[in-house]
């Protein structure tokens, strides 16, 4: 029934006004999408004053004075019937079509697959997968690239979800990246070339993140603050990652992050950017960053997989989380 209606028949919807306004199935994904409806049950109820009108038939109750009484019900009432409509910039579905690059280190033996026999949804995930070589001494990148991500004033939300092969080998702990927001600072002449500010990685067996600001050059103006052991990840399952960020390089900014619909991280009034305001892109893959860093592998396991399906970014937590998609 249209809202005009409802007025004029001065019939109620009840529990079918909201019919689209879907609830969040996680507790601590913040605050709904949708407002409650107005605790109206009739006409009569909102506009008290018209059915008077109706008894004495005098138009003088329905004067700009009673409407300037009535616009705050009037106000809520329309509100009610409103829900807030998300933007999704982004979405890819676990294909290698649609991203603006894949890139894989030269050199390097890894490889980007579009799989259909291990997915979290749909028909297709994307299979990353790098190969330690003690000879090898460049960088180890499995990785598709969305270009314009963010940069420093945005607020969005970022999601995707992975898995992580079923025989991982977690001890002894090396870091392994699976996604990271990125820029190319080469034209500043500094040291610096494309520097990560926001990473997600595996260390161990345990989820890692981390947030980086102040200015990109020179370099040791760079500041980074690590979260370790924000959650345990299980190989061989899928797991649900969604960040919500206020890119601020003052202390506006915040930065949150969820694994499988549980809050595991929120740090607030603090700076989550460089200075420098341009785009970053949004990576998401395998980079072992350990090989390269620690220059070993500290395991015996030199073939390692991870697969990623279902990324998403946008105006609202929906966006970013597949489940509602």
């Amino acid at each position: 029934m249209s809202t005009y209606k409802a007025l004029v028949t001065g019939e109620t919807r009840g529990s079918t006004m909201n019919n689209h306004c879907h609830t969040r199935p996680y507790s601590m994904q913040g605050p709904e999408t949708c407002p409650e409806p107005a605790p109206t049950s009739s006409i009569k109820e909102l506009f008290p004053a018209r059915e008077l009108a109706k008894k004495l038939k005098s138009p003088a109750i329905l004067s700009l004075e009673f409407l300037f009484k009535m616009l705050p019900k009037i106000l809520a009432f329309i509100a009610s019937s409103l829900t807030v409509q998300a933007t999704q910039t982004f979405q890819n579905v676990g294909t290698t079509a649609g991203w603006d690059a894949i890139f894989i280190d030269s050199g390097s033996k890894g490889t980007v697959q579009q799989v259909s026999n291990v997915v979290y949804q749909g028909p297709s995930a994307l299979k990353m997968t790098q190969v330690y070589d003690s000879s090898y001494t460049g960088r180890y990148h499995s990785e598709v690239h969305h270009y314009n991500a963010m940069k420093k004033g945005d607020t969005g939300f970022y999601g995707f979800a992975f898995r992580l092969q079923e025989d991982w080998q977690s001890s002894p702990a090396q870091s392994y990246n699976i996604a990271q927001f990125i820029a190319d600072f080469t034209d500043l002449g500094c040291s610096e070339t494309y520097m990560p500010g926001t990473m997600v990685e595996i260390l161990g067996d345990q989820l890692v993140t981390r947030r980086k600001y102040g200015s990109v050059c020179p370099t040791s103006s760079q500041q980074t603050e690590y979260y370790n052991n924000l959650a345990t990840i299980t190989p061989g399952v899928w797991h649900k990652i969604e960040i919500q960020a206020s890119w601020q390089s003052d202390s506006s900014g915040y930065l949150k992050l969820w694994l499988d619909g549980n809050k595991v991280l929120e740090r607030l009034n603090v700076a989550t950017s460089v200075t420098d305001g341009r785009a970053f892109e949004f990576r998401v893959g395998l980079y072992a960053n350990g090989w390269h860093d620690d220059k070993q592998n500290k395991g015996t396991q030199n073939t390692r997989q991870v697969w990623f399906d279902e990324v998403g970014l946008g105006t609202a937590f929906a966006d970013a989380d597949p489940d509602q998609w």
